[in-house]
C-alpha cells in the first residue's frame, strides 16, 4: 500500500495547489488574460535582437572536435600561400572559390571546337566580373584570384590551350592522368578507349580566390555573390551550366527555411479550423468552439514568448528551429484536450469557479507529467555537441515550458469566461442571453435550433463531436476478441518490419540534400557527385621538430605513408611526400644536418613548388619545426565510410614512431558521422531514464511504469526501423527528431495508464473501457492535431522540414497505436487474471479520483 499512499499524498498536495490556482484564475479571469498577453507581448520584443546562424559547418558539425582543434594547430604552423603559391592540397579549410559545370545540351562531346568557343565566352564573362570595396575601388577576378607562378589558378582552364587541343585531336590525352593533372576532377561522363580520352559531355572549372588577408577574404565573399548573380542571368546556346560557390550551401539552406516559414501561418489556420470543429457541439449555449480557438491562441502566445526570451538571451536561431512551432502546436493542443476532457468530468451543477478549480485539480498532474517529460527531454538534448541540436532543444524546451504555464493560467481563464457565459445562458456566438427551449413559445424549428439552448447537463452535451464519439468507438472495439487477436498480429508485424529496418540502419547526411531540389546548388551538387571525382587530400602532419636525416625518422614517415596507401579507400598512385622525393633527387645531401637543410631549402624546394607549403623552418632556417605529406581519398561517397576512413587514418598516425596527426578539411564534416550515433544514444538514453523517473514520481505504480517503459522502448525501436525504410539516416538533423520522440513516446502511454489508475473500479475489462472513455478523446485529438500541425510540411522545400514531418508522423502514429490499441489489450489481459492476483498486481497501485 506504500505506493498508493505516497501517490495519494502527492496527488492531494499537488491537486490542492492546482485547485487554489484554478479558483483564483476563475475568480479573476480577465485580469489573468490581460497580464499574460502583456507579458507575452513584452517578451516577444526580444525578437528584435534575434541573431541567426546559417553556417553549415558551425550548425551541423560538432561544436568541439579533434578536427577543429587540429585545424587551429595547422593554422599556427603553416602560412597561407594562396597569394603566391596556391595548391589545393595545402588548404587548411575549404577555401573561397566559384565553380561552374558546363555540359552539352545534346549530350555530345564538350571538347568539340565549336562548343569550346562558347565555353571560352563563359570563362571570359567570369574573368570580367567586377566588384567594389567600401571605398569604391573596383576589382576583377584577376585582382583577387589565388596565384601560382604569378598566374591565377583556375582548375580546368588548360582545355583552352592550343597544346591540349592538339594533343586531344591526336589522341594523346591519357586518362585518368594527363601531364600531372587528374582529369577525373575536370571532365564528367567521359568516353575512354585504352586509357585515351575520346570524349566528355561535361567539364568543371574552379576559380580559386586568395584568402591570406582579411581584406581579400571580404572581397572573395563579395565576388562569390556576384559570381552566382551573373551566372544566373547568363544565357547560352549550345551548352547549359550549373554553378556554386563556397557558401552556396549556407545561403540556399537559409533561403529555403525562410520560404518554408510561410507554411506555419497556413498550419496555424488549419489548427484553428480543426480545434473549432473538434470542440463544436452545435448547441447554442453548450458549444465551446471558442475554447478550441483559445487553445491555438494560447500556444501562439507561448511560442512568441519563447522566441523573444530565448533570442534576448543570445541563443542563435539556426535553420532547424523553424520546425519548433509545428512541434509545440501539437504538444500544446494535447494539453488543451486533456483540460477540456477534465472539465467535462466535473459535476455540471457546480459554479464556474469551482468547475475550473476542480478541472485543474484533476488534470493538473496529467499535463504536468507530459510537459515536464518533454521539457526534460529537450533540456537534456541541449547538452548536444551539435549547435543545431543544442539551440533547437533550448528554443523548444523554453516554448513547451511557456506553453505549460499558459495552459495552467491563460487557458483556465478562458475556460472560466466560457463557463460564466454558459451559466448565464448566453449564445455561443453572439453572447446575448437566450431562452431555453422549454421557454420558447413559437413553433419555428429553425428559430428554436439557432436561438435557444441551455447549459450542458451531461458530458455528451458538453463535448464536441470529435471529443465524444472517438472514445466510444475505441471503447467498444477494445472489448472485442477479434480486435485483440488483430492487435497481437499487427504488433508482431510491426516488430518484424521495424527489426528489418534497423538491420539496414545507416548514419550520415549528404549536405546537398538539405536544400531545395530546384535550387541551383542542388543541381550543381547532383552533377558533381554523380559525374566528377573528388580528390580529397589527407595530410599527415608532423607538428614537432625532428631530425629527418635520422634513419628511424625517415623510416617512420615512409612506413606511415605505406600503411595509409594500402588502405582500401586511399588512392594507390596519388601521394605527395617531400622527404621521399628529396631523398631520390640529385639535391639530396646526407653528409650533415646543416647540408641536408640547406640543400632542401635552397635547391630542392624551389624546384618542386608544390612542396614549398609543406615544410616549415625555424627562424634561423637551421631546422624543420613542422612538415606534412599527403595521400588522397579514393572518391568515397557514403558518409559512414567517410567517418570510418577518418578513424583509420587517425589510428595510423597515432601509432607512428614519431608524433603526428592526420587531417583533412573534410574531417570537419566527417566528425559528425563518427559522433552522431554515440551522441544520440547517450542523449536519448539519459532523457528516457529521466522522463521515466518523473513518470514514476507522479504515477508511482510499478506495473504502469513498466508498461509505459516498454511502450517507450518499442516506439523508439519502431522509429529507428521505419526511419530507415522511409529513407532517413541518423544525422545531426534527425537526431533532433529522435530526442523529440522520447517525450512524445511517454505522453500518450502515460495518459492511458494514468486514466486506468484513476478509475474507481476493480480491475476488469470495464475499467479498461472507462479508461479509454476518459483518455481516448484527448489522445485521439492530440494525435490528430499533431498530424494536422505537420501535414503541410509534405510540401516543404527543405530536407529539414520534410524529415521532421516523417519522424513526427511516425512517432504520433506509433504513440497513438500503443496507447489506444496495444496498452488496452495488455491491461485487459492483466485484468483477466484471477481476482486475488489482479488485486495484487493492480489494485495496490489504484488511484481513487478525488471528488
Amino acid at each position: 500500500m506504500r505506493c498508493t499512499q505516497f501517490y495519494e499524498k502527492v496527488e492531494e498536495k499537488i491537486g490542492a495547489v492546482f485547485y487554489k490556482l484554478g479558483f483564483f484564475i476563475a475568480t479573476h479571469p480577465w485580469k489573468v488574460i490581460l497580464v499574460f498577453i502583456f507579458i507575452s507581448g513584452a517578451c516577444g520584443l526580444g525578437l528584435l535582437r534575434i541573431k541567426t546562424q546559417s553556417d553549415v559547418e558551425t550548425a551541423y558539425t560538432p561544436m568541439t572536435s579533434r578536427a577543429k582543434d587540429e585545424r587551429e594547430r595547422l593554422k599556427s604552423l603553416f602560412k597561407d600561400h594562396s597569394a603566391s603559391n596556391f595548391f589545393e592540397q595545402s588548404l587548411i579549410n575549404t577555401g573561397f572559390y566559384g565553380e561552374v559545370i558546363v555540359k552539352t545540351k545534346t549530350g555530345g562531346n564538350i571538347l568539340n571546337s565549336n562548343l569550346l568557343t562558347e565555353i571560352q565566352h563563359i570563362n571570359d564573362s567570369i574573368w570580367q566580373l567586377t566588384i567594389k570595396d567600401h571605398n569604391g575601388n573596383t576589382y576583377t577576378f584577376n585582382d583577387i584570384c589565388a596565384r601560382r607562378n604569378q598566374m591565377c589558378v583556375v582548375n580546368g582552364d588548360f582545355v583552352f590551350s592550343a597544346t591540349f587541343r592538339n594533343q586531344f585531336i591526336s589522341n594523346n590525352v591519357t586518362y585518368p592522368y594527363f601531364e600531372n593533372k587528374d582529369l577525373r576532377t575536370i571532365f564528367g561522363n567521359v568516353s575512354v578507349v585504352k586509357t585515351v580520352l575520346k570524349s566528355a559531355s561535361m567539364i568543371k572549372f574552379r576559380y580559386n580566390l586568395r584568402q591570406d588577408q582579411p581584406k581579400y577574404q571580404t572581397l572573395a565573399k563579395e565576388w562569390e555573390k556576384q559570381f552566382i548573380s551573373n551566372l544566373k542571368s547568363l544565357t547560352t546556346n549550345k551548352t547549359s551550366i550549373a554553378f556554386a560557390n563556397s557558401k552556396s550551401l549556407d545561403t540556399e539552406l537559409n533561403a529555403n527555411i525562410g520560404g518554408d516559414i510561410v507554411l506555419f501561418s497556413l498550419t496555424f489556420t488549419l489548427m484553428i479550423v480543426y480545434s473549432t470543429f473538434a470542440t463544436t457541439s452545435f448547441r447554442c449555449v453548450a458549444d465551446r468552439q471558442h475554447l478550441g480557438r483559445a487553445g491555438v491562441l494560447t500556444v501562439g502566445l507561448a511560442i512568441l514568448t519563447a522566441f523573444g526570451i530565448t533570442a534576448l538571451c543570445g541563443v542563435e536561431f539556426v535553420d532547424i528551429v523553424g520546425v519548433m512551432p509545428f512541434l509545440v502546436l501539437g504538444v500544446g493542443l494535447d494539453d488543451m484536450f486533456i483540460l477540456l476532457s477534465g472539465l467535462s468530468d466535473v459535476p455540471f451543477e457546480k459554479s464556474s469557479e469551482e468547475k475550473v478549480a476542480e478541472t485543474m485539480r484533476t488534470t493538473g498532474v496529467a499535463i504536468t507529467i507530459t510537459s515536464i517529460t518533454d521539457i526534460i527531454a529537450f533540456g537534456i538534448g541541449s547538452s548536444s555537441i551539435f549547435l543545431s541540436v543544442h539551440n533547437f532543444c533550448i528554443y523548444t524546451a523554453v516554448a513547451i515550458g511557456f506553453a505549460y504555464i499558459a495552459f495552467i493560467t491563460f487557458f483556465p481563464a478562458c475556460m472560466a469566461i466560457n463557463e460564466k457565459r454558459m451559466a448565464d445562458n448566453r449564445h455561443c456566438c453572439f453572447c446575448h442571453v437566450i431562452p431555453t427551449k422549454e421557454d420558447i413559445k413559437v413553433n419555428d424549428a429553425f428559430f428554436v435550433c439557432l436561438c435557444s439552448g441551455s447549459k450542458p447537463k451531461s458530458r455528451q452535451e458538453a463535448d464536441g463531436f470529435l471529443e465524444w464519439y472517438p472514445p466510444i468507438v475505441f471503447e467498444k472495439i477494445v472489448a472485442s476478441t477479434i480486435f485483440k487477436v488483430m492487435t497481437i498480429i499487427t504488433y508482431l508485424a510491426f516488430i518484424g518490419v521495424a527489426g528489418y529496418g534497423i538491420s539496414q540502419f545507416k548514419q550520415g547526411l549528404l549536405l546537398s540534400t538539405l536544400v531545395n531540389e530546384k535550387s541551383y546548388y542542388y543541381t550543381f551538387s547532383e552533377l558533381s557527385n554523380q559525374y566528377f571525382f573528388e580528390n580529397i587530400p589527407v595530410a599527415f602532419v608532423i607538428d614537432n621538430q625532428q631530425n629527418y636525416l635520422d634513419k628511424d625518422v625517415a623510416d617512420a614517415v615512409k612506413h606511415t605513408q605505406k600503411l595509409a596507401i594500402i588502405d582500401k579507400d586511399i588512392q594507390k598512385l596519388s601521394f605527395l611526400n617531400w622527404l621521399t622525393d628529396y631523398q631520390m633527387s640529385s639535391f639530396y645531401d646526407n653528409s650533415s644536418v646543416t647540408n641536408f637543410i640547406v640543400n632542401l631549402r635552397t635547391k630542392f624546394l624551389p624546384s618542386r613548388p608544390f612542396y614549398i607549403n609543406d615544410v616549415v623552418f625555424d627562424s634561423s632556417n637551421t631546422s624543420i619545426v613542422a612538415s606534412r605529406f599527403f595521400v588522397f581519398i579514393n572518391n568515397i561517397k557514403d558518409s559512414q565510410e567517410q567517418g570510418d576512413l577518418m578513424i583509420r587514418m587517425r589510428n595510423i598516425a597515432d601509432s607512428s614512431f614519431i608524433p603526428m596527426f592526420a587531417f583533412s578539411p573534410s574531417f570537419i564534416f566527417y566528425e559528425q558521422f563518427v559522433a552522431i550515433f554515440s551522441s544520440t544514444m547517450k542523449t536519448v538514453g539519459i532523457a528516457a531514464a529521466v522522463v521515466l523517473v518523473i513518470t514514476a514520481i507522479f504515477m508511482p505504480a510499478p506495473l504502469m511504469v513498466l508498461y509505459v517503459t516498454v511502450s517507450v522502448v518499442m516506439i523508439m525501436f519502431g522509429l529507428f526501423g521505419f526511419m530507415t525504410i522511409w529513407g532517413l539516416s541518423l544525422s545531426s538533423i534527425t537526431m533532433i527528431h529522435v530526442i523529440m520522440s522520447v517525450g512524445f513516446s511517454v505522453d500518450f502511454s502515460a495518459h492511458i495508464c494514468h486514466a486506468f489508475l484513476s478509475i474507481d473500479e476493480p480491475c476488469s475489462q470495464k475499467r479498461v473501457q472507462k479508461a479509454i472513455r476518459r483518455a481516448g478523446g484527448p489522445i485521439f485529438n492530440g494525435a490528430m492535431s499533431s498530424i494536422i500541425g505537420i501535414i503541410l510540411l509534405i510540401f516543404s522545400k527543405s530536407f529539414i522540414f520534410r524529415s521532421f514531418f516523417k519522424v513526427m508522423l511516425l512517432v504520433v502514429l506509433f504513440g497513438m497505436y500503443h496507447a489506444l490499441f496495444v496498452l488496452p489489450v495488455i491491461l485487459s489481459f492483466s485484468c483477466s487474471k484471477p481476482s486475488n492476483q489482479a488485486t495484487t498486481s493492480v489494485s495496490k497501485v489504484e488511484l481513487k479520483e478525488k471528488d
